[in-house]
């Protein structure tokens, strides 16, 4: 915390730099950033866990995450909106990933294939088990 004689430092030395028009401009613009700390003090999460379970427990514990809300359905590279793709590009899927794929997605903005795999249906177990856990 700053003492008064640091704040009149603080003080003499904007004067000097800025001049004294320009100090009340510089104090309301120091009081909106002020306000808007003290408001985003609320949003704020510190996750100091090391591993996700920790991580997702203590945001859990904060602010009401729905883990269910929307699942693979953005682009992990550019966050675009995946949509059904043309089912021309399934070329494009690994040989091995085709036989059990039940559906193709295509990013709106990139263009990059998703489809849900045993990838998805581990991650869906685990966001259930989130989800029924906090």
């Amino acid at each position: 915390m700053l003492s008064i004689p640091h704040l009149i430092v603080i003080f003499i030395v904007a004067l000097v730099i800025f001049g004294p028009e320009k100090i009340p401009e510089l104090a309301r613009n120091l009081g909106k950033v002020m306000a808007e700390f003290r408001r985003a003090k609320d949003c704020v999460v510190l996750l100091t866990g090391n591993d996700v379970p920790t991580q997702v427990e203590a945001l859990g514990r904060h602010l009401p995450v729905d883990w269910l809300h929307a699942p693979f359905s953005r682009c992990l590279v550019c966050n675009g909106v995946l949509q059904a793709a043309d089912p021309a590009r399934l070329a494009e899927v690994p040989e091995f990933s085709r036989e059990s794929l039940d559906a193709l997605y295509a990013c709106s903005e990139c263009h990059r294939l998703y489809w849900h795999g045993s990838h998805v249906r581990r991650m869906r177990a685990k966001l259930h088990h989130w989800k029924h856990r906090g």
